[in-house]
């Protein structure tokens, strides 16, 4: 009896278990890109897509390059260059991209750092780098980027490096909460703030401020602000969430895909890449 019991206790855990995670993709995790891929959680876990030249259309579209199996008690996914990276409540955890000739896309997991009771980093305050290689993290608190890196075997406080010998300063455009570090250049790096009707853009991030400062004119800084001010970008009807794909690139997703747009300079708006669409199947 009391084994008959046990057994049936085991097996409702483990269906409960294994629920969970069909259920964790869908719909609170969003869309995403890491490493070039695009990322559609949807079932438990991550289909990823890549765009590659295809021979039996002579053209580029977007190919199944491997899937990830979502962890229980995800509650965010995102990517950089080089890595898959996942937000549970109480910590983050790295997987380093490995794709291999015979078996596709592998992601294994390498490093993980856990909160103290301190920090309070969710989806909304989570700032998304497409564009860090290294193993590290940026969230917000108020107003104020804050952040770790894993160098010489231990984890670094950002923040406390980056104001050690200077005050913070407060971004130039007073953004709120944003989500993606956006456009990485010489020049600076930008914020996107997402929210339900628009994406509209900061610069800089208070971790480059100082550094810009240092080495770039007030007239030359101010220019750079307008001109990304300028370019809010208002979502298209159906818009269910937002990211950013490679460098200058917004991707939004709707009920039947995925689209691409990126600012023209010469005519002074958003375009849509259609030809790279992605369709849901």
């Amino acid at each position: 009896m009391y084994k008959t019991l046990l057994i049936t206790i085991f097996l409702c855990e483990a269906v409960f278990t294994f629920a969970q995670q069909n259920n964790t993709g869908t719909p609170v995790l969003e869309v995403f890109s890491a490493c070039g891929y695009i990322g559609i959680p949807q079932n438990g876990k991550v289909q990823f897509y890549s765009w590659n030249y295809d021979e039996l259309k002579n053209d580029h579209s977007w190919m199944l390059s491997g899937e990830f199996l979502i962890p229980v008690g995800t509650v965010a996914l995102a990517g950089n260059e080089r890595k898959l990276i996942i937000l549970f409540k109480d910590s983050i955890v790295f997987y380093e991209m490995n794709n291999e000739e015979d078996r596709g896309l592998q992601w294994n997991r390498y490093r993980a750092y856990t909160f103290d009771s301190t920090q309070r980093i969710t989806p909304k305050n989570w700032i998304r780098n497409a564009y860090s290689t290294e193993c590290d993290f940026i969230y917000l608190d108020g107003n104020l980027e804050k952040g770790y890196a894993y160098d010489d075997n231990r984890w670094v406080n950002i923040n406390e490096l980056v104001y050690k010998n200077a005050k913070p300063l407060p971004p130039l455009v007073v953004c709120g909460d944003y989500k993606y570090i956006f456009d990485f250049q010489t020049s600076g790096i930008a914020v996107a703030r997402v929210t339900k009707d628009a994406v509209t853009f900061c610069l800089p991030s208070t971790f480059s401020l100082l550094m810009l400062k240092k080495y770039m004119k007030a007239e030359e800084l101010n220019n750079y602000v307008r001109e990304m001010e300028s370019r809010t970008f208002i979502l298209p009807a159906g818009t269910e969430s937002v990211f950013i794909y490679q460098w200058e690139t917004i991707a939004t997703v709707n009920k039947q895909g995925i689209d691409f747009f990126i600012y023209s300079k010469k005519n002074g708006k958003w375009e849509k890449q259609n030809y790279m669409t992605l369709l849901f199947k």
